[in-house]
């Protein structure tokens, strides 16, 4: 439907709209950069809110960001949100991919944890094959 010579969005185009703009605010400059490094290979936090990055030829490293449980919990719940399902005490545990890239997401509320946590672990942005191995002699 256009209005305007614009279109217009219906009820739930705006709400996922919303949600996502929501996500990527909770997600913070910090993760999105690392989603969009393509040497990042895994983003996690760790249950005393330390946020890690892991690093293709230089292992984990500590990104100096640190996030409250709180806006832990309240990420995961928003990702969950976004995929209609919920994450909770009765549900302590959400896998899923992130709406935004496909990355996998393994997040852990309490009483599982003593804090939110959760693991982004990045798409392959080099897929060998088997070819690729043996010609290395892998």
């Amino acid at each position: 439907m256009y209005e305007s010579g614009k279109p217009v969005l219906t009820l739930a185009e705006q709400k996922r709209q919303l949600v996502r703009e929501k996500l990527t605010r909770e997600l913070g400059p910090t993760i999105l950069k690392a989603l969009e490094d393509p040497k990042v290979v895994e983003i996690m936090l760790n249950p005393d809110g330390i946020l890690w990055v892991d690093v293709l030829g230089e292992g984990m490293r500590d990104t100096g960001e640190r996030i409250s449980a709180v806006k832990a919990e309240n990420l995961l719940g928003t990702i969950a949100s976004m995929l209609d399902i919920t994450i909770g005490v009765d549900n302590p545990i959400l896998q899923c991919e992130l709406p935004i890239d496909g990355s996998r997401v393994q997040g852990v509320l309490p009483p599982v944890s003593a804090r939110p946590t959760f693991a982004i672990r990045k798409r392959a942005s080099l897929v060998y094959t088997l070819d690729d191995y043996v010609s290395s002699g892998i």
